[in-house]
């Protein structure tokens, strides 16, 4: 890619406030067209997202009613409406009998899709929505996804989840959660402020039959120059994790960190499980990116498990039951879906309902 024009960066610095340094990486990213790059700088800089009407029936979440107050987080910034869309009245005690536990599944799938390679994306893109259906997961958390793929997703899927992109342009990550299962509560794209590759983290809430639950998931920041930021990102969500409401949080996503680095986390991560470990750390799933067999990206060598699930629960009440690899079959153009393998995930989930 050519180096931007000097008065193109200047022009960019000027409606921004950027430096130099990032105004060149947005236009670059822009492929040096001026508008595109300023569009893509604010875009960026989005932090609300309730529901998509452009991909999803807005009036699959419920509204208020004429006139009712919405419920504002002035922290989140974001808007949270309650059940009935009406100001909740005071609570008034009842007694209540814990009824018996009943067991429900949960079944989650976090797969980087490799959305920056062009080489037979359609196809690619086709094969990883296939997989998606054939499997039907509750929960799915995405990264690397490029308007084009998320275009597909919500031709294909929209019916049955709600889609929550975490950006319009560039790339990505994105979650989907099974409209049939979730109320969902809210949704939230969180900046992480010091990234230079326009990282966030997708925060969604949302009711789970009795469980209410915490979702996330991030693309978070790559390469080995970027050791503190993704420490940082990795510390944040962290905290999320451990100072929720919720009665269960579940993160996924593509660290990009090697276990030395997760490790020097541990202690930020009190009574926060790796997915992986709970269920035995099996050698037959340990590396998701695993240039021994995945050729998409045209050379041999490295193991690393970049991609990485955890689960955070105030009581026990969740519990991880199967751990496998996903899109390991080669397409008929020679590659792999991605040079990711997917985790997919079940879990047990007790459920107690209360008689008053």
């Amino acid at each position: 890619m050519a180096e931007p024009d000097r008065e193109v960066v200047k022009h960019f610095i000027d409606v921004t406030e950027l430096d130099g340094e990032m105004a060149v990486y947005f236009l670059k990213e822009a492929d040096n067209n001026l508008q595109r790059a300023i569009d893509m700088f604010y875009d960026s800089q989005s932090v609300i997202v309730i529901e998509d009407s452009d991909i999803t029936d807005i009036t699959d979440i419920t509204l208020p009613s004429a006139g009712a107050p919405m419920q504002e987080d002035p922290d989140a910034s974001v808007v949270i409406l309650d059940e009935s869309g009406t100001a909740e009245p005071e609570a008034v005690a009842t007694p209540s009998i814990p009824a018996p536990s009943l067991t429900l599944s949960l079944k989650l799938i976090c797969w980087n899709i490799q959305g920056l390679e062009e080489r037979h994306l359609k196809e690619r893109t086709l094969a990883a929505i296939n997989v998606l259906q054939e499997e039907s997961p509750d929960i799915i958390f995405l990264q690397e996804v490029i308007p084009s793929i998320h275009a597909l997703m919500a031709e294909h899927l929209c019916s049955t989840y709600h889609i929550f992109p975490g950006r319009r342009s560039g790339y990505f990550a994105s979650m989907l959660l099974k409209k049939a299962e979730f109320q969902v509560q809210s949704v939230l794209m969180e900046p992480f402020p010091g990234s230079r590759m326009l990282r966030n983290l997708i925060i969604a809430k949302a009711r789970f039959h009795s469980r209410n639950m915490k979702f996330m998931t991030s693309h978070i920041e790559s390469m080995a120059a970027n050791t503190a930021e993704r420490h940082s990102q990795l510390s944040t969500t962290f905290e999320h994790m451990r100072n929720a409401d919720e009665e269960i949080s579940i993160f996924g996503a593509d660290t990009n960190a090697k276990d030395f680095e997760i490790d020097g986390l541990r202690g930020e991560m009190t009574g926060i499980h790796d997915v992986w470990e709970a269920l035995g750390s099996t050698p037959e799933t340990r590396f998701t990116w695993d240039m021994s067999q995945n050729d998409n990206l045209g050379f041999r060598g490295p193991r690393i498990r970049y991609d990485r699930l955890f689960y955070h629960q105030k009581e026990e009440c969740l519990r991880p039951i199967e751990l496998r690899l996903i899109g390991k079959g080669r397409l008929p153009c020679g590659m792999f879906i991605s040079d990711h393998w997917g985790l997919m995930t079940k879990f047990n989930l007790r459920e107690t309902a209360s008689v008053t």
